[in-house]
């Protein structure tokens, strides 16, 4: 399959991406998703090992070489990206990324394998001697103890044809608000969570789903000022550090969802 024209994979990957043929057999892949210092991700096509049916998509390592410039590569890191990289369904061996996409599900894999990059360039954390962070656990217990209101869904997936696109969390106002109203809340606390925030949020416009978007930052201060501007024109509500949203986040809950 890796042999069709450009014009036909263009056709499958969706038009936000650009293709480029660049050496015989490979084809990169441009999504509309960029590192913080904007350079793109690298994501390639090749031949799959399993037939003309499959496609298999690469990183062919420079997602780990460009974690290398920052950090420090230790086993442990290594280690926490392989079960990262398998907990999305590809596959982590040698340093580099790949996984084999049936040709009629490309674009999914694509999407999920962009969101893989995503979280591994969010380990930077990982390969550090810094105090594990609660900050995951505890907002969602206080999601799904203070908003019982709202029947809040972890992990919801808001298109089920593409079930590698998940929200954190889903809200459904209460009935005597908009009942056909999806309200999605994203806790983020590094820069590679921002970037995959921002990318679902940008999946989910483009599918016209009906929801209002709500971001809670750990400390929105520490992020890269191009995540910054990234997630608060995306978001629909946004707060910068989560004792906000501890504090205000009914009222926020309840604005947006008695806005049309």
């Amino acid at each position: 399959m890796i042999n069709n024209s450009i014009d036909k994979l263009e056709k499958i990957v969706g038009l936000d991406s650009s293709l480029y043929d660049v050496e015989p057999g490979v084809i990169q892949v441009v999504p509309p998703f960029r590192h913080s210092d904007g350079d793109p991700y690298e994501i390639y096509l090749m031949q799959s090992e399993k037939g003309n049916n499959y496609v298999k998509i690469t990183d062919r390592g420079m997602s780990l070489m460009r974690l290398s410039y920052s950090e420090k590569i230790t086993d442990g890191l290594l280690d926490n990206i392989g079960k990262l990289v398998n907990q999305n369904r590809h596959v982590f061996q040698n340093g580099i990324i790949t996984s084999d996409a049936p040709i009629d599900s490309l674009s999914s894999y694509l999407s999920s394998f962009i969101q893989t990059i995503a979280k591994v360039m969010g380990q930077k954390a990982l390969s550090k001697n810094i105090k594990y962070s609660t900050f995951y656990e505890d907002f969602e217990k206080f999601v799904m103890s203070q908003f019982t209101e709202y029947n809040p869904i972890k992990d919801y997936v808001p298109v089920k044809s593409e079930d590698d696109v998940t929200v954190d969390y889903m809200l459904s106002p209460p009935a005597t608000t908009v009942t056909s109203l999806m309200i999605f809340v994203f806790p983020i606390k590094d820069q590679g969570k921002a970037t995959l925030v921002w990318g679902i949020i940008q999946f989910c416009l483009n599918n016209n789903l009906k929801f209002r978007s709500l971001s809670v930052c750990d400390d929105f201060n520490s992020l890269p000022r191009k995540e910054q501007k990234r997630i608060a024109n995306n978001s629909d509500s946004l707060l910068l550090t989560v004792s906000d949203f501890y504090e205000v986040g009914q009222n926020k809950l309840h604005r947006l969802s008695t806005l049309s």
